[in-house]
């Protein structure tokens, strides 16, 4: 059954690739351009594109190691797939790699993409029960925020990590 449904979707993405619909990039594939992939989402039914984001997450983020790239991928779909993942230790890893991929693109001036990462994390991780994991997100957000010039953002992540914090920074 895996050699077959492994054939079936080889066959595809061959045909997409014919059609440019498709790209392939190193072992990667992509959409040619931003309306192919719009246009083939829309027609998916919200919960089937929730599965599918969850599953290209998952098969992303096993294959991502330090590419930067691959990370941010990953926790895009795992991001946009978060209501389909209930067990708390997998929300929890999942505001992790939202914690590393906020700080990887803040570290590569992608101010709004860190923000971005370090707010869905921040929603992910509780302070009571994740108090280290959420203090570095609401910290890390505050400060993307800042370098973003989102000052009312910051503001508000500013506040709950005064509100929060065990001790002075």
């Amino acid at each position: 059954e895996g050699s077959g449904a492994h054939r079936r979707i080889s066959v595809a993405l061959e045909e997409a690739l014919k059609a440019g619909l498709l790209e392939r990039r190193e072992h990667r594939f992509f959409f040619s351009h931003d309306r192919v992939r719009e246009a083939t989402l829309k027609d998916l039914s919200p919960e089937r594109r929730a599965g599918l984001e969850l599953k290209l997450g998952r098969a992303l983020a096993r294959d991502a190691g330090q590419d930067d790239e691959m990370l941010f991928a990953a926790v895009s779909h795992l991001n946009r797939a978060r209501t389909l993942i209930t067990e708390r230790s997998r929300r929890e890893r999942l505001a992790a790699m939202n914690l590393r991929a906020g700080r990887r693109a803040r570290d590569t001036g992608a101010y709004g993409a860190a923000l971005n990462f370090l707010q869905t994390g921040a929603q992910l991780a509780d302070f009571p029960s994740r108090y280290r994991l959420a203090l570095l997100l609401h910290e890390g957000a505050c400060e993307a925020a800042y370098l973003a010039r989102e000052f009312a953002v910051m503001d508000s992540f500013c506040q709950s990590v005064q509100q929060q914090a065990h001790s002075v920074l």
